[in-house]
């Protein structure tokens, strides 16, 4: 992970900092705000490279995730009387099957709060699974919550004010500032924006982001401005597979030692960030995440200074050099780096309440299982390597053919591991 900072980390978070700064001195932000937690590592490469000092741009780390503003800014369209259909779907969204007290738990509600007694009735069970693909289970959920209005609502207030006195203590709503994170449909940036106009005044907010998926269109009127270093919404998401099969890989090597923020409180008149710790993600870290951290800064710091570090060169530091070094590690990862980072347990879902390892063999798996896990990895490309890899006989052959045309959108050099 040593080596893979040096050359690889530096050379892709080198070119997205150095990019960072010339978007921020065309449109010359009075601040720029490192989002947490993926923020942290562009952040700290940013000081490493004097970019504050050559863009003229004071700089700062702002404590953020989608838990504490969109809960927030889901009750500016709300009343104690009545959910918004986007508080309700901001309210029920969930990436892997979640139990109704996880969903309840997230909003703030405790174990022993009416509501979850109401709901263990209603549901025949606090346990009762809520996921996309049970529709009518959503839905169910939904009307509930809608019967329970006034308490949900009474909830998000409280996120609503905690977050807006956060953001309006940072200097967030003395525009113009720009956001930097890894991206990818502009919700928080639009949160920030609804709860700002929410308190009175008139947000400018521009976002940098390494990549943007097509839904961030629909945020877009209420964001403001977005831009996508290595892709962007205005392209099929289809044909932006690259990118697709490095999310985790960015979200997770970019990633702070701390755990995410949950909310934030009022400390001695001052508001702070609450943040959930996890021994998964700190043991994580420490293995895997630092070594390649530390590298890349070193590497950066050695860049900044002498111009070359090894056989890097500060003029390397592209996007174009830096989107191929990105392709190449999520589209044919070594054996090493499929094991290690392979091996790093991501959770993509707001409650962080179930991590799962980025590519993970399945025991006896049939072809479906096979194309389901695949279809739902947070790194495809290595997933489907992997079952291969684990695959015999007449049946790798038929996985073989079925993996095939499931990456038929891929590049031919892409698709040639597969056979």
């Amino acid at each position: 992970m040593a080596q893979l900072g040096a050359s690889w980390g530096a050379l892709v978070v080198g070119a997205y900092a150095k990019w960072l700064a010339t978007q921020a001195a065309q449109v010359k932000p009075r601040h720029i705000f490192f989002c947490a937690r993926d923020g942290e590592l562009p952040y700290a490469a940013w000081k490493t490279l004097g970019l504050d000092a050559e863009t003229q741009i004071p700089s700062s780390y702002l404590y953020l995730s989608r838990k504490a503003l969109n809960f927030g800014a889901a009750a500016t369209s709300c009343s104690p009387e009545h959910l918004s259909p986007a508080a309700l779907e901001t309210l029920t969204q969930t990436y892997r099957p979640n139990s109704v007290k996880a969903l309840l738990t997230r909003i703030g509600f405790t174990e022993h709060s009416p509501i979850m007694q109401q709901a263990a009735q209603q549901f025949g069970s606090l346990q009762h699974s809520i996921f996309w693909s049970t529709p009518n289970s959503v839905m169910h959920f939904k009307a509930f919550l809608q019967h329970h209005a006034a308490e949900v609502y009474a909830r998000l207030c409280i996120d609503r004010d905690n977050a807006t006195a956060y953001l309006l203590q940072q200097g967030a709503h003395q525009a113009p500032i720009a956001l930097v994170d890894v991206g990818w449909h502009g919700t928080m940036q639009a949160s920030i924006a609804q709860l700002l106009r929410h308190a009175g005044y008139v947000p400018q907010i521009y976002g940098f982001y390494c990549g943007l998926w097509n839904r961030a269109q629909r945020n877009r009127p209420i964001a403001g401005w977005l831009d996508g270093a290595f892709g962007n919404d205005f392209l099929p998401d289809n044909s932006q597979y690259a990118l697709r099969n490095a999310v985790a890989i960015l979200e997770n090597l970019f990633t702070a030692n701390h755990g995410t923020t949950v909310g934030y409180q009022n400390h001695n008149g001052t508001m702070v960030p609450l943040l959930a710790h996890s021994e998964i993600e700190s043991a994580q870290h420490a293995r895997i995440i630092k070594p390649f951290q530390t590298a890349t800064l070193a590497t950066l710091k050695q860049l900044s200074a002498t111009g070359q570090a090894q056989t890097l060169l500060s003029t390397d530091l592209t996007l174009e050099t830096a989107f191929a070094s990105l392709a190449r590690l999520a589209l044919s990862p070594t054996t090493n780096e499929l094991h290690d980072i392979g091996s790093l347990e991501h959770c993509g879902d707001i409650s962080h309440a179930s991590y799962l390892p980025l590519v993970h063999p399945l025991t006896h798996p049939t072809i479906a299982q096979c194309i389901e896990e695949t279809n739902k990895s947070e790194w495809p490309l290595a997933t489907a390597l992997t079952l291969l890899a684990h695959g015999k006989g007449t049946e790798k052959t038929a996985l073989t053919h079925a993996l095939t045309a499931l990456f038929s959108h891929y590049d031919t050099r892409t698709r040639a591991q597969l056979q």
